[in-house]
């Protein structure tokens, strides 16, 4: 019985000792983290190596390369007379050339480039935007530096009814704006067409002439200017006048 007491005893005496020096290595633990930390360090922040470094951002000229960044539209190029090119076109009754210059010009949408000329269509033009339109409807015709065969092309289209036609073609061949390309057609209408189609109607054959007026006579006004249009190659509404005077 003194035996197993006395090695109780010791056991026991044993663990009294390993308990108290437990606290002795933790602070030892302790005391060797703090030696790791450069003085002037806060120890509740995490070290340098600690912290990853933040990922390298590419330049510019990678990013964009990378699509990652677009660079901003170019901003078009508005001609100075502008806005006075829009309201000749308006003065002209061209609203829809009107729309589809500023979409050209401006690089914009249907709806925004409507908007745009309705907003003009709906307001007084500035004098000197006025003055600007002015001098545009009044310029003369540029016919001088077209070639004597664009003006016969135009010439035949007004002759088969094609004004529409003749125009797109004096635009496409001279590079003229469409009002200058519309002023040219006009300006052969009126001085050469036209003329061309009163004197065909005031020197019309005679025979045509009783022909044209027996149908009338009977009834037939429209076969009267279909026959008239055939003798002569006139508009419509030149042989309607004609019939008409009869």
């Amino acid at each position: 019985m003194d035996i197993l007491g006395i090695t109780i005893a010791i056991a026991f005496l044993l663990l009294v000792i390993w308990l108290l020096l437990q606290p002795k290595q933790g602070s030892q633990a302790s005391n060797a983290l703090d030696s790791s930390v450069p003085d002037g360090q806060d120890q509740t922040q995490p070290s340098a190596a600690a912290v990853p470094a933040p990922p390298i951002s590419p330049n510019p000229e990678e990013k964009t390369a990378a699509g990652l960044s677009q660079p901003p539209p170019a901003t078009p190029q508005v001609p100075p007379d502008f806005d006075s090119e829009i309201y000749q076109l308006l003065n002209s009754e061209q609203t829809v050339a009107a729309i589809k210059r500023v979409q050209q010009v401006k690089n914009w949408g249907l709806q925004e480039s409507t908007d745009y000329v309705g907003t003009l269509m709906r307001q007084q033009p500035p004098p000197e935007i006025q003055e600007r339109v002015d001098q545009l409807l009044n310029a003369p015709a540029p016919h001088l530096t077209a070639s004597p065969e664009l003006r016969q092309e135009v010439y035949e289209l007004l002759a088969a009814q094609r004004k529409v036609t003749a125009v797109k073609r004096v635009k496409e061949v001279t590079g003229w704006h469409l009002w200058e390309a519309k002023k040219y057609v006009d300006t052969i209408q009126a001085e050469e067409y036209q003329p061309a189609i009163q004197a065909a109607l005031e020197n019309l054959d005679p025979e045509i002439k009783q022909e044209v007026r027996r149908l009338v006579d009977s009834m037939y006004k429209g076969m009267a200017i279909k026959r008239l249009r055939d003798a002569t190659g006139c508009p419509l509404k030149d042989a309607m006048d004609y019939i008409d005077r009869l």
